[in-house]
């Protein structure tokens, strides 16, 4: 109960000298670097000229596939 209270009680200072909508933003990008979620995507895919955009970007994926696939083959 102690440590429970402690912890309020110090997220209590932090919202009062950071302001709620900071302290709230700044926990959630803390809970994203913890957890390695991807916020930005590797590969992009976008129209452009006929199906030029979509066509580079699902090859671009397959690469990144088949990149991904060989680093686990190198680390095992």
């Amino acid at each position: 109960m102690a440590i429970g209270k402690s912890t309020a009680e110090a997220y209590q200072l932090q919202v009062t000298a950071m302001g709620g909508d900071n302290f709230t933003k700044y926990k959630i990008t803390e809970e994203i670097g913890k957890g390695n979620i991807k916020v930005i995507p590797e590969i992009l895919i976008s129209g452009s000229n006929g199906t030029d955009g979509g066509i580079n970007g699902l090859l671009g994926m397959k690469l990144m596939e088949l990149m991904g696939a060989e680093k686990k083959e190198n680390n095992q």
